[in-house]
């Protein structure tokens, strides 16, 4: 299966103008795909004008092959610090890891942490040098997901006291692991945006990164019980049931 970047494709810096960005006072958060890096200055101008109109900006790292073709523009922007969350699944971040030093792998450091004794079956080290070089880029978190396994989460550089809620007070764990929902998986079409869709809602809303997860895992999870990427009826309840308990239920 490949993906469709048309829109993304035709989509060049000068459509942009910096008023789109400034004249949405209620929008606070902008998320952009890694996609745009294909179009020559398109990601960085998206990423310039968020910033100068004060907009949080979220970032999916689009694919494993688009992480290998283009790393060092990505990486160049990642380094800028002007992101506040990265999003990327275990391909993406295998990809990314290969490129950082060992050094960043902060695993064999926190063997106590959360994610080795919620999940036995740590990842390896490219997966672990990408979580922790993304959370030292990244303002407010940078998430690993997991497929049916769940995700991992690293509180970024400025993320506040009040989203780090649940990762401890000392935060002397850089990452905690949040398991997937047990569902009967349909089809996994679409499961990594509506993953994201829950994670962004959750920071929209003001919880805590442990929350956030548990709704992006909540939203991922209702995906995969449908064929495609929309959501049924039967699929939106789901979700709203398994947010409800925590307190995360969410307005649709």
């Amino acid at each position: 299966m490949r993906t469709c970047i048309h829109p993304e494709c035709r989509l060049q810096p000068h459509d942009l103008a910096l008023e789109q960005f400034q004249n949405r006072a209620e929008t606070a958060w902008v998320f952009t795909s890694a996609y745009t890096l294909y179009t020559d200055g398109l990601l960085q101008k998206i990423v310039a004008y968020a910033s100068q109109s004060g907009r949080r900006i979220a970032l999916d790292s689009a694919s494993q092959e688009l992480v290998s073709s283009q790393r060092s523009a990505l990486c160049a922007l990642l380094e800028q610090g002007c992101i506040d969350v990265c999003i990327c699944n275990e391909d993406e971040a295998a990809q990314l890891g290969q490129s950082q030093p060992a050094s960043t792998d902060l695993r064999a450091q926190h063997e106590g942490s959360e994610w080795t004794r919620s999940q036995p079956h740590a990842l390896p080290q490219p997966h672990m040098r990408a979580l922790s070089y993304l959370a030292q880029q990244c303002k407010i978190a940078a998430v690993v997901t997991l497929g049916s396994q769940g995700c991992l989460v690293s509180p970024g550089t400025a993320a506040s006291q009040e989203q780090l809620q649940g990762f401890g007070s000392k935060l002397t764990v850089p990452h905690c692991f949040f398991p997937s929902m047990d569902v009967k998986a349909v089809d996994c079409t679409g499961a990594g945006d509506a993953f994201s869709s829950g994670f962004i809602a959750g920071l929209c809303k003001g919880r805590t990164l442990k929350q956030c997860a548990h709704l992006g895992c909540a939203m991922g999870a209702a995906a995969v019980q449908v064929v495609g990427s929309e959501l049924d009826g039967a699929a939106w309840q789901y979700f709203q049931a398994n947010a409800a308990p925590a307190g995360l239920s969410i307005a649709i």
